[in-house]
């Protein structure tokens, strides 16, 4: 799980120089950031630079809007559904498709 920042931009900030707190500012680092994390319900930056497949089981036809688990949302690649766990997945959508309004992401 990805820190909300470095080390290096925590000293920045704070105008360290010295290398002498390292060791405990990192352990602040990672503490701070997991309960960031916890207390928004999200990780935030974890899946910023790799994907991350969300499944949800929708067992009522008026749903229109899905709520992912992560947030910010920097990409969709794709939109699947089946309606069994026997069907295949049909795509709904892909990261080249010209969106209608027809879907709530």
């Amino acid at each position: 799980m990805a820190d909300l920042v470095t080390l290096q931009q925590y000293k920045d900030f704070a105008g360290l120089k010295s290398l002498e707190h390292d060791a405990r500012i990192n352990v602040v680092i990672d503490s701070v950031s997991q309960l960031v994390k916890s207390y928004c319900g999200t990780s935030l930056i974890d899946y910023a630079s790799t994907n991350k497949v969300e499944y949800k089981t929708i067992k009522d036809s008026l749903v229109k809007t899905i709520i992912l688990d992560e947030s910010p949302l920097i990409q969709v690649v794709s939109v699947e559904e089946r309606t069994t766990q026997s069907d295949a997945y049909v795509t709904l959508i892909t990261e080249n498709s010209n969106n209608s309004g027809n879907m709530s992401i």
